[in-house]
């Protein structure tokens, strides 16, 4: 099956889950914020699963597959 360009960001923001628990991380429990300019001391980073982006309550960013 070939995509188009929007079918193929789809697949890929779709796939935030994997990525972030390949890199360890547990998404249903907070975790240190991924933004460089945010020295997080306490985890402040949520993913919300009905936006599928990670939210960080701290600095206020949001992230999705592209933005990580």
């Amino acid at each position: 099956m070939k995509m188009n360009q929007e079918q193929a960001k789809q697949y890929i923001k779709d796939r935030l889950t994997d990525y972030l628990t390949t890199k360890g991380i547990d998404i249903n429990k907070p975790f240190n914020c991924l933004n460089p300019l945010h020295n997080d001391k306490k985890p402040s980073i949520h993913y919300d699963k009905q936006r599928n982006k990670c939210h960080c309550f701290s600095c206020g960013v949001d992230y999705d597959t592209f933005e990580i």
